[in-house]
Formats: C-alpha cells, structure tokens, sequence
C-alpha cells in the first residue's frame, strides 16, 4: 500500500503536534518545580540564609539577569531558525520571524539593566549627574526616581504586566475567539504556550500569598519580591526553548 503525498503530510504534522505537545509538557514540568519550591524554602529556611541569597546581587538576583540573557541568546537561534518557515510582520512576508528577534533585544535590554550595563562586574563609578537620580547609584534607566517612584512606569510593574498579558491572557483569547486568531497571524506574532504562559500567573500568586499569609518582616519581603523578579526571565528561558524547538520541529518537515 503506498501513502500519498496529503497522508504523508498529516502524519508528519501529527509526528510535530506530538513532539510539541511532549516538549511542552516537560518544560511545563520542571518550570513548575522551580516555581514551587524556593518559595517554600524561603519560608521556612533561617532569615540570614534567605537574606544572602537574596540580597541585592545575591545568588538569586544574578540567576534572574542569567536567565534573561539565555532567554535572549535562545530567541536570536529561534529568529536564525525561522528562515525555513513562513513569516509575517504586520501582514508582510519577511524571511525570517522579526517578533523573535525583537523579544530578543528586547530580553537583552533587560539583562543589560539588571547588571547596570557591566557596572557590577566592571566596578566603574556612576557619574554624579546620573548618580543622584538613580536611587540605587548606578549605571541604569529603571532605577532612576522618574521610574522607581512612579506607580505607572516602574519596570518591574510593567514587565509582569507584559508578561502576564503576553504569556497568558493573549493566548487565551486566541485560542477561543476567532477575531484573535486572525490579528495575531496578521500580526505574525508568535503564540505562546498556554501551559508554559500560566506560571507568570502562577508566580505573581505565589509572591502575594506569601506576602500576605505569612508574618515576614520587610528584609524578607525584599527577598520573595526579587525572587518573584527573578522568576519571570526563568519562564522566559522556558518560553524561549519552547519556541525554539517548535520552529526547529517545523523546519525538519520541510
């Protein structure tokens, strides 16, 4: 019996589906394992311990601006990747996925402001005009008082807000209205995994109730607050080799 050409598709686009969907499952798996079990181990590990870990570039800071930084360098091969694959910008055929590599500048300029552009690991002094605006002295945009202080520009308000309307709420509403799904291919967006996209939600809940439901003092909460910053480059990275190996999956069909 021979298979034609239309069977030989569907059971390749059927061998993709499987493998996403197992791929899927198994980020999904170990993002929630690392989403779970710090927060506990905070909790209930001795003050001190938590404060070095979580202290201004401590372990878990400098974890988080890794994060970001692999995220970034994933998206880049993701964006080299998508030349095998059919894009769209704004409706427009292109050649490669720019959405990928706008996450990753975008993922890069995170990284670059989570390490005050090489301040911490090169030791330079901040100049005094900038010095005395920025709020922690250093070489960077979101630590300036116009942004700190503010309860509509402060970046890490606005980076969970993108990430749980980007990574969550925008999935969903493409998955259930058509008028969704029709914008984001005009759009040419890369759709995240809802799956992989709910631990944003996941870990902004778990900042709060730990906030609220446990009696730690403010040295502590400082602590769970960068933790929960840290949190959202680590999903990211997830995000990012979720997208990675769909585009790769796509390209061995082809």
């Amino acid at each position: 019996m021979f298979t034609t050409g239309t069977q030989t598709l569907n059971l390749s686009t059927k061998n993709i589906s499987t493998k996403n969907t197992s791929t899927k499952l198994l980020l999904s798996y170990i993002t929630g394992l690392a989403c779970f079990l710090p927060y506990f181990f905070l909790v209930f590990v001795d003050p001190n311990l938590a404060f070095e870990l979580g202290h201004e570039d401590g372990l878990i800071e400098n974890l988080g601006a890794g994060f970001f930084a692999l995220a970034s360098l994933t998206l880049f091969l993701t964006y080299i990747q998508s030349a095998r694959t059919e894009n769209k910008f704004f409706n427009v055929t292109t050649k490669k996925n720019i959405w990928y590599l706008l996450l990753c500048i975008f993922l890069f300029l995170c990284f670059g402001e989570e390490i005050s552009w090489g301040q911490r690991i090169f030791n330079w002094q901040t100049p005094d005009l900038w010095g005395n605006d920025n709020l922690q002295q250093e070489t960077n945009i979101h630590n300036l008082r116009l942004f700190e202080k503010s309860d509509i520009l402060n970046f890490t308000r606005l980076l969970t807000l993108f990430c749980m309307i980007y990574g969550f709420f925008f999935p969903i509403l493409v998955r259930l209205f058509k008028r969704y799904r029709t914008f984001s291919q005009w759009l040419g967006l890369p759709i995240p995994s809802i799956t992989i996209g709910s631990f944003f939600i996941v870990n902004y809940i778990f900042f709060q109730l730990i906030s609220y439901s446990f009696n730690i003092d403010q040295m502590s909460q400082d602590v769970f607050k960068e933790l929960h910053e840290s949190y959202q480059p680590l999903i990211f990275f997830v995000l990012s080799l979720y997208f990675f190996f769909n585009v790769k999956a796509a390209n061995s069909v082809k």
